[in-house]
Formats: structure tokens, sequence, C-alpha cells
């Protein structure tokens, strides 16, 4: 059978959010109190904004390194003390390749953050299958890319791109939190090999699940995952949405299907 999937119905957007954790307490503490004014308490903000979009195309190069092409993979949004990735992996494979790369930059920075400033780094990761639950659309009037770009800024709406901004606060320092979608179009023979993800409890989520609590899926990356305890966790939460009368966690389709062997499955 056939990997690939009809392009035009098959699009999902993949989210990555990287949090400075403490930022609010390090802020408070250090404004008007250091000598040197802005400069003295902005350097972990500096490295932060300016450094984090190069390190994260760095591993990106890492984890791509034997593979045809670098997906494409933009800053979204900036917000406070948050940056939003966003990237539109063709296949399974490079939906999993990105997210290890995301775990890798999470694990680095929030090492560079504590080493430097006693801050650290959450990262979240999530995914909204494009169509009619989830809605992407261009606003011309802003560009991405800055001065002298003519690509129109993209908006994404929908209960699935709301999920991220939902989950990221229940994230722990130094690791992503992922979001039950994202795991369960991930499920396959190498996710073992690249991440270990792990189920602590849940919660519910802000107008999202039919007020069903979420699943919260915790890990980062790791050669000796087991990826066994987290179906049981999925099919529960699948279950439990169709007795709220809500459509069955799916694992999402991309246009080149799995991109290896094996199969998701739930």
């Amino acid at each position: 059978m056939s990997n690939r999937v009809d392009q035009a119905k098959a699009r999902a957007i993949l989210m990555l959010s990287a949090d400075i954790v403490g930022a609010t307490a390090y802020k408070s503490e250090r404004v008007g109190r250091e000598s040197g004014g802005a400069a003295a308490w902005l350097a972990p903000f500096n490295s932060f904004f300016r450094d984090l979009p190069l390190v994260f195309m760095g591993k990106l190069a890492q984890a791509f390194f034997d593979a045809d092409r670098i997906p494409d993979v933009a800053v979204w949004r900036v917000a406070g003390d948050e940056v939003v990735f966003v990237g539109e992996p063709v296949s399974r494979m490079e939906a999993l390749m990105l997210v290890e790369a995301f775990g890798n930059l999470t694990a680095d920075f929030h090492g560079r953050l504590g080493a430097g400033w006693g801050l650290g780094l959450r990262g979240c990761a999530w995914l909204a299958p494009l169509g009619v639950a989830n809605v992407e659309i261009e606003v011309p009037e802003i560009s991405m890319g800055g001065a002298g770009a003519t690509e129109p800024y993209r908006e994404y709406l929908g209960p699935d791109v709301d999920s991220g901004f939902r989950l990221s606060k229940h994230g722990h320092p130094g690791e992503m939190i992922l979001s039950p979608l994202l795991v369960a179009s991930l499920m396959g023979p190498e996710l073992d090999g690249r991440l270990s993800i792990r189920a602590e409890g849940a919660a519910p989520l802000k107008g999202l699940y039919g007020g069903e609590a979420c699943p919260l899926l915790h890990g980062g990356v790791a050669e000796d995952g087991d990826s066994s305890a987290l179906r049981p966790v999925l099919d529960r939460f699948s279950q439990a949405l169709v007795g709220k009368g809500l459509h069955p966690l799916r694992p999402a389709d991309f246009p080149q299907g799995e991109g290896f062997e094996g199969e998701a499955s739930l």
C-alpha cells in the first residue's frame, strides 16, 4: 500500500514553543537594583532572542545531516519570554526528526540559561492538522522575515493550535511537553530510538476537549525510550473524547505519509 496521501488534504503544522522559566522573578529582582542600567539584566534575554534561533538551526542541521532536505522552520511569534517556531513536516519521520532537534535545543539552552543566569527553559511541541478544525489565514498587511520581506504573515486558528498554549504552562524545565495528538502521530518503531516520553497525570485545558483532562506527556531526546505505556493513556483519552461527543484522537496525515516503515496505531 502506498504511503502517499492526497497533498491537497493532508497538511499539518508543527508548533514548537520555547519559554524562559523564572524570567518574571529574575526581572523583578534586578530591574532598577543592579548597576550598569538595563544592559545588566537584559543579557539572558538578548542571548535568548538572538541565539536561540541560530542554535536551533544548528540542531536541525545535525538531525537532518543524512536527509535529502532540511525542512523550513521559522520564528512565527514572539511573546514576552517565549519564542514560537512553526514548521510543516511532509512525513511522520520528518515530524519526529523536527521534534528530536527541538528536544536537543531545549536541553542545550536550558543548560546555558542555568549556568549563566540561574534561569531555565521549557519546551512545548504540538501538532495542528489544517483543514476544517484548524485553518491558516494569510495577512498580507503583515510580512514575515523582517524588512524587505514579501511573504505574508500566516495566522493559525483552531482548537489544536490553541492546545499548545494551554499545555505549555504544565511543562518542566529542561524538557518538552508534547500534545497527545503529536505523540499519537509520532507513534511507531522509530520513536523509541529518538525520544523518551512519559505520562505524568492529566489536567483540564481551558476551553478544550469538552473539559476532559488532557494527558501531560513529558520527555526529551533519548535512545532508550519505551512508548508502550503511552498507548493505553492515548486510548483512554480518545475514548473519553468520544464519550463527550467529540472526535476520537487520530494520528495526523502527512503529504508523504509515514516516512519510515511502520504505522502509528492506538
